[in-house]
């Protein structure tokens, strides 16, 4: 029993590292070229402060977001492709 648990526990993780891998985000404007945003963060570029979402919207096959720090309110704008 232990060896199941153990076996669809390590294959539930795969699965994640793999899905998270794949949530790539394109950058589209960013004045300081540095921010960055995945699956697993948002970090201003500027001052390292949180990007929180803005604004979504649909645009072909992309989702388009607008950032905007906590901090220093810089603004930039990450697409993603979805199927």
């Amino acid at each position: 029993m232990k060896k199941k648990v153990f076996v669809l526990l390590g294959s539930m993780s795969i699965i994640t590292c793999v899905l998270a891998a794949s949530w790539n985000w394109e950058k589209v404007s960013d004045s300081c070229h540095k921010c960055k945003v995945t699956a697993t963060e948002r970090i201003c570029g500027k001052c390292n402060g949180f990007l929180y979402s803005q604004e979504d919207k649909r645009e072909g096959n992309y989702i388009i977001t607008t950032y905007q720090c906590n901090d220093c309110k810089h603004v930039c704008t990450f697409k993603k492709r979805y199927e």
